[in-house]
């Protein structure tokens, strides 16, 4: 990855693959954007994991196979499942929205 992933920035899901243990615990979605609440590095293999703000799950018990035994945690997302959002593109499309007419405002003939 060559970006820094860090709280409070958005981001956009480009990848999300479905790791339920319960089956009821809240995924991410693709084209969705979301904030950065935790950002840190997997203690077994170092990959990057996030949290989310719009996103939060219970803290559960679940197996860690790599320990061998379970752990209770919220689970994280794999951090190369998104991408940074790019605010400067974002602010040229809002400026522009600024200017384009109120659609409930009809001219008269």
């Amino acid at each position: 990855m060559s970006y820094d992933l860090v709280p409070g920035m958005r981001v956009v899901c480009v990848n999300s693959e479905d790791h339920r243990r319960y089956g009821d615990e809240i995924m991410p979605e693709v084209g969705v954007v979301y904030t950065i609440r935790m950002a840190g590095l997997d203690e077994i293999d170092g990959n990057s994991l996030l949290r989310l703000r719009e996103i939060i799950n219970e803290e559960r018990l679940y197996w860690c196979a790599a320990l061998g035994r379970h752990v209770f945690l919220e689970p994280c997302f794999d951090a190369e499942w998104f991408r940074p959002l790019d605010e400067r593109r974002l602010d040229v499309f809002r400026e522009a929205l600024k200017k384009a007419p109120d659609p409930k405002v009809r001219e008269e003939a």
